[in-house]
């Protein structure tokens, strides 16, 4: 989104926070989302990271969640409200399909944007797994979205944590697999709402595709 300087200044504006592909979760852009969830920000989030079409994903059902979805709540200082948001109609809006010109939104969809129950129940378990761990390792490992943390004898220890918490190494793998958890766990609560709204709309009876329901070709 950030290609040049008008864009940039465009969703500079919508406070939009630029990610930089392939630099991993643990750059600082995940930092910055950090800080600002603990300080008790809202920070929207479309976990999937990318436009989910029938075009670019025919059989349906939910992408992948990236793994920065679980960093940002697992490394907030303050346990977050999570409120799965459902968007339905935008592919009728901005169909990948669409011609020139591409930038204009076309006219005549129905749009629902459905909140559903909080799932903060449901990760907060996982996260306090993970801050348990945490609290028996030298420095801040990332948490609070702060590496900079001077250890006796050892000086600044973040830049190592940052290369190992990367390489899914952190305390023999575990800290990689909690993440993995919350990821799942965030999905799995998506996509049941999801479904709801889509049953209610009447997309699978009417043999629509479906975002949150993968179905055969």
């Amino acid at each position: 989104m950030f290609t040049n300087a008008v864009f940039s200044k465009f969703f500079n504006l919508g406070q939009v926070i630029e990610t930089h592909r392939g630099a991993g979760i643990f750059q600082e852009a995940i930092d910055r989302a950090v800080k600002l969830l603990q300080e008790g920000n809202w920070i929207h989030i479309f976990p999937e990271g990318k436009v989910n079409q029938q075009l670019t994903n025919p059989e349906g059902g939910l992408l992948r969640f990236k793994w920065g979805v679980g960093r940002i709540i697992m490394d907030s200082e303050i346990m977050p409200e999570i409120i799965p948001i459902w968007i339905s109609g935008f592919d009728q809006i901005m169909p990948e399909t669409r011609g020139f010109p591409r930038f204009i939104p076309r006219p005549g969809a129905h749009v629902s944007i459905t909140v559903g129950q909080p799932l903060t129940s449901q990760i907060q378990p996982l996260v306090k797994a993970w801050k348990d761990m945490a609290s028996k390792e030298k420095g801040t490992l990332g948490i609070g979205g702060e590496w900079e943390q001077k250890v006796k004898g050892e000086g600044l220890v973040g830049q190592k944590q940052r290369e190992v918490r990367g390489k899914g190494q952190l305390i023999d793998g575990r800290e990689k697999e909690v993440r993995i958890k919350i990821v799942e766990a965030l999905q799995e609560g998506m996509r049941k709402l999801g479904q709801d709204v889509e049953r209610r709309e009447g997309r699978f009876k009417k043999g629509f595709w479906s975002q949150s329901t993968r179905q055969p070709v």
